[in-house]
């Protein structure tokens, strides 16, 4: 407590002092809750640079993904729309020459598989089904030699 002592003070001295005082405390408890306050919004600030910061690392992360695809398919990724060539993978172009490479992966596995099947006897006992069996799997060894002859043959 305060060394302040009322005996032989005026009333209206002491009354005076009183209103420093909480003035001084009112002043003191101001500071204390905006300190609090501005340690919170700090807090919230540096979580939310936290957050924009791992969204970002993601975002270059998954970037990179599209451009290593890109960079698979080759030219094709990099031919701008007025014909041009851009130095970097084009990424909006990426899923679409995805999308048509599995079509043609698909239309050459058909292809494969029709042929395979041609002048087949398919009156022989089990029928289809029978020169099916194992055919998925020499369609694949074809198409895989196909794009690449060094893959086939397990060499």
């Amino acid at each position: 407590m305060s060394n302040y002592s009322t005996k032989g003070t005026p009333l209206y001295a002491q009354i005076d002092f009183l209103e420093r005082k909480v003035v001084e405390l009112e002043a003191e408890n101001a500071r204390l809750e905006l300190e609090a306050e501005n340690a919170r919004l700090e807090t919230e600030r540096d979580n939310w640079i936290e957050t924009a910061r791992e969204y970002a690392n993601n975002a270059d992360f998954f970037r990179s993904l599209v451009v290593k695809c890109g960079v698979a398919i080759g030219a094709e990724s990099y031919i701008q729309d007025d014909g041009g060539i851009s130095k970097d993978v084009l990424c909006i172009k990426v899923p679409t020459l995805v999308e048509k490479l599995i079509a043609e992966n698909a239309r050459l596995r058909d292809a494969v598989l029709n042929a395979y099947h041609t002048g087949h006897d398919h009156t022989v006992e089990g029928g289809f089904q029978w020169c099916a069996v194992g055919s998925q799997e020499v369609a694949d060894e074809i198409i895989a030699e196909a794009i690449n002859p060094t893959s086939a043959g397990g060499e």
